[in-house]
């Protein structure tokens, strides 16, 4: 979260802050060795961050200045919060029971007397794992599901259908006018009366090779950003709504933006204190940025190595087909330092990159290639995999066209 011109990263028992001038990183706020982790933070009145840990009691702090140290104070005694999010004239706390409290704006957040209601969500024996603002109201996620707050003042089960998980919910983000509920089995696309799977378990029908659990969600415009951790490594993929016509599955459609092999990251952050806006995020144990800088802005940065999957193509057709060739066409900045290979593979085999006179299926320069495979490529399914190699991070060439062929064995005339 964003405070005092500063960027702060809760991370287990210590808190951080990030100098956004110079990128540098001091450790403002240790609580110790007895247990005490962090959990949530956020931005409040008069610029100052507040910091929920998982104590039982006084489990809120406040950073109101900067210096060596910084100024940090803990809450008084009654003030449980274990999760926050600021509302439109307050700011909502959940405990680690499922109380929901809230705070009106103007009064002291580190005073018990401030916190009025009480709303139980859920059983009071799992932890909250997300907490959010949604138009007038407030919802909160937990292993259980998600819950709101009903006309009676009630904690209501929005969504009870997802399987319970202990990190159901962790990652609760708003895009509007929608709010993003993850859970183990993917991620669901809530506003009142209506709950709508919107992740890449729509895609499983179109044999995406992408499946994992999103841990965190981030918006940028138009651009629902999703961190998603794949066993050891993460992808940050991107997501907009799906137009009329286009194909494809469910109502978004989304797209590998960054990978990062081994790995780990939790959160994520976009903030606007630079300029570019950089999205934050964790890497293991270490923090990173990228800048979001427009796409014809001369500081955008692009990889200089990397891999992209296509779906598998059956052809509408499961019994064994030839593959003789594929039409290519690639654009841009191709060359002898700057090339895309492409590899196959054939009903989940090893991938190729060898054409049928053994050579390698590599794009080095503009234009429409030609590619015939070797005459043993034969089965029900292919996929096809884009590697590229380059020299650059600024003049990155691109893929314009792509068309496999097939031809079902059925179909084929035998010459005597």
């Amino acid at each position: 979260f964003e405070a005092l011109g500063y960027i702060w990263a809760v991370c287990g028992r210590y808190v951080y802050r990030i100098d956004p001038s110079d990128d540098s990183i001091v450790q403002s706020k240790d609580f110790g060795a007895g247990g005490t982790l962090g959990v949530d933070g956020l931005k409040w009145e008069d610029d100052t961050g507040l910091v929920t840990t998982d104590d039982a009691d006084q489990a809120l702090w406040e950073v109101t200045a900067i210096g060596t140290p910084d100024t940090w104070a803990q809450a008084a005694a009654g003030v449980k919060s274990y999760r926050l999010a600021a509302g439109i004239d307050r700011m909502f706390g959940i405990e680690d029971s499922g109380l929901l409290r809230n705070c009106l704006s103007g009064l002291d957040p580190m005073l018990a007397a401030s916190w009025s209601d009480e709303i139980q969500c859920g059983e009071t024996s799992t932890l909250p794992t997300g907490l959010v603002a949604f138009e007038k109201t407030v919802l909160a996620g937990k292993p259980e599901g998600l819950f709101g707050v009903s006309p009676e003042g009630k904690g209501a089960p929005l969504i009870k259908r997802m399987v319970r998980d202990d990190d159901n919910c962790l990652g609760l983000s708003i895009h509007e006018p929608y709010a993003i509920v993850p859970h183990s089995r993917g991620v669901y696309l809530y506003v009142p009366g209506l709950v709508e799977s919107v992740g890449l378990e729509r895609e499983l029908m179109n044999e995406s090779p992408i499946i994992g659990t999103f841990k965190d969600f981030a918006t940028d415009n138009q651009w629902l950003i999703g961190l998603l951790t794949v066993g050891s490594a993460i992808y940050l993929m991107t997501a907009r709504d799906r137009a009329s016509q286009e194909p494809g599955f469910g109502p978004m459609i989304w797209d590998t933006w960054v990978y990062l092999a081994a790995t780990t990251s939790q959160a994520m952050y976009p903030s606007t204190l630079t300029t570019p806006p950089r999205l934050w995020f964790g890497n293991d144990n270490d923090i990173s940025y990228i800048k979001l800088t427009d796409i014809n802005d001369s500081t955008y940065r692009f990889a200089t190595s990397g891999l992209r999957y296509t779906v598998k193509y059956t052809f509408g057709d499961w019994q064994n087909k030839d593959f003789p060739k594929i039409l290519v066409a690639g654009k841009g900045t191709l060359s002898a330092a700057r090339y895309i290979d492409v590899y196959y593979s054939v009903d989940g085999g090893a991938f190729s990159a060898l054409d049928i006179d053994s050579a390698t299926m590599r794009l080095n320069s503009d234009g429409l290639f030609t590619f015939y495979l070797p005459l043993a490529v034969v089965g029900r399914e292919v996929q096809f995999r884009f590697n590229f190699t380059g020299d650059s991070t600024s003049a990155p060439p691109e893929i314009s066209y792509f068309e496999p062929f097939a031809v079902p064995q059925s179909k084929k005339i035998p010459i005597n």
